[in-house]
Order: structure tokens, then C-alpha cells, then sequence
């Protein structure tokens, strides 16, 4: 969305089922804020009209692609990833995977 350190880099929606587990759907944030507040507005039109007991209505996301259906969903977490954080998560992933940059010694 920006240059900036704390700027938005992806919008995340956790599903959570009556079993149990927890689904991760990642999306990237788009470029303008108007942009993604439309995302975030058309999601939780989604969520709402999907949870309020309409017979017939699908829950869906994309990234990974899953429909769900309403009876086996306990809920749905928001959050967001800031550039930041997304580069200390690359950073620390790269270090337990042994792909460390070897410092210069000047």
C-alpha cells in the first residue's frame, strides 16, 4: 500500500471450524486504502450473509480456494501483516532453512 515500514502487506482471514482446526487465507493488501477497505467491507458482506443462517449460502475464500459450509464454522479472524513484520518472518524463515547471507568482513 506504501513504502513505509508499518504499511499493510497482506490482509488475513482465519476460519475456524467446529472440529477444531484453523484455516489461513491469505491475500495480498491491495494498493490504496479505498482499495482495500473495499476488500475488507465486500469480505465481511460475505461472512455476514454466509453466518446468518440463509439456508443454501456458501462461505468462500480464496488463497487457498475453500468453500465452506456455514454449520461448520465456529467463526472468522481479520488481521494483517505489516511490511515489517513480513520481512522479519522472511528473515527468520531464511535462517532456519540455512539460507543466512554471509556478512561481509570489511
Amino acid at each position: 500500500m506504501s513504502n513505509k515500514k508499518n504499511a499493510v502487506e497482506r490482509i488475513t482471514f482465519i476460519v475456524l471450524l467446529v472440529g477444531g482446526e484453523k484455516v489461513v487465507h491469505t491475500y495480498d493488501a491491495p494498493p490504496t486504502l479505498k482499495e482495500a477497505e473495499k476488500l475488507i467491507k465486500d469480505m465481511g458482506h460475505r461472512i455476514g450473509t454466509s453466518l446468518t443462517n440463509k439456508k443454501g449460502v456458501l462461505l468462500w475464500f480464496s488463497n487457498p480456494n475453500i468453500c465452506y459450509n456455514p454449520d461448520n464454522v465456529l467463526g472468522v479472524q481479520f488481521g494483517s501483516i505489516t511490511e515489517g513484520q513480513m520481512k522479519k518472518a522472511v528473515a527468520e524463515a531464511k535462517k532456519t532453512m540455512g539460507y543466512v547471507k554471509p556478512e561481509s568482513s570489511d
